[in-house]
């Protein structure tokens, strides 16, 4: 699964969600240019994407508290 981490560089919330994610070992593409994450349209950020959905700070945290990922 490729999840992307859309954020800037000094964002306390982007940090805080990227170290979430390092905690979890989730894999992921950490996206920090400034064009891209304007492309996206995004409403905020940090976002993740998850392939299926994207999720903003509050709802990306709950999501990886409460997601048990397995790896093989």
């Amino acid at each position: 699964m490729g999840y992307k981490l859309y954020g800037l560089h000094g964002c306390g919330m982007c940090a805080a969600l990227e170290q979430q994610m390092r905690e979890k070992g989730v894999p992921y593409e950490k996206i920090e240019d400034k064009e891209k994450i304007m492309a996206m349209d995004l409403d905020s950020i940090p976002a993740l994407d998850t392939g299926d959905k994207v999720m903003y700070f509050p709802e990306a945290i709950r999501f990886l508290r409460n997601t048990q990922f397995i790896y093989t």
